[in-house]
């Protein structure tokens, strides 16, 4: 993505994501990618924020990474990327619905946001082609809340953005994937094995 193909954006930006997207490597890089126009699928809300100084965003994780990655680990990651102007921008939370309000990272109370657009991205490399009819119904849906079909979207190399991939085997994907869960429980059995025998060998002397 580049910025030249970005209209101005609005005034708060709202991320979905299980990831914050702000960049996951040293400040001097993610300037460097802005300088160039630039931006990839783990820096591009850092590029944003750049390129537009009023720019505010609020990241919305969901709430399976609660227990796992705590709203204070995901703040201390950033800090150590991110100048504290930047920092002052962003709000992060977990989605969450109670009692019919939703999270005040996403509406604080008494706040109106009018929603000027939408954007659904499928990330080739995070999403499994298997789950791809889930992402087109999930886009249909949208299409029917919001009362107008999505405009012409990004493609992603040959690839229509709203077809299922069809290029891949899933038998294959399922064999390696039980081939890789052996390796790793193979590794680990290894693993304690050997430090049981460190703990005998210690015992004896």
């Amino acid at each position: 993505m580049a910025r030249d193909i970005i209209g101005e954006p609005a005034e708060v930006l709202v991320n979905f994501d299980a990831h914050h997207d702000l960049g996951y490597c040293d400040w001097n890089q993610l300037v460097g990618l802005a300088e160039q126009g630039q931006c990839t699928c783990d820096t591009w809300l850092c590029s944003l924020m750049q390129w537009y100084p009023d720019l505010a965003s609020r990241i919305v994780f969901p709430d399976w990474m609660r227990g796992e990655y705590p709203i204070k680990e995901q703040v201390g990651s950033i800090r150590k990327v991110l100048p504290r102007e930047m920092l002052s921008r962003v709000k992060m939370d977990f989605f969450t619905k109670k009692n019919g309000a939703i999270s005040p990272v996403v509406i604080e109370p008494g706040e109106t946001l009018d929603v000027e657009g939408v954007f659904v991205c499928r990330s080739g490399a995070w999403v499994p082609p298997w789950l791809d009819k889930s992402f087109v119904q999930f886009v249909k849906e949208g299409e029917r809340v919001i009362g107008h079909p999505p405009m012409t979207p990004f493609d992603d190399d040959d690839t229509p953005a709203l077809e299922p991939r069809t290029d891949f085997d899933y038998g294959e994907a399922v064999r390696l994937g039980e081939q890789w869960s052996l390796m790793q429980n193979n590794l680990m059995q290894k693993v304690l094995s050997d430090r049981r025998d460190d703990d005998d060998d210690n015992g004896d002397k």
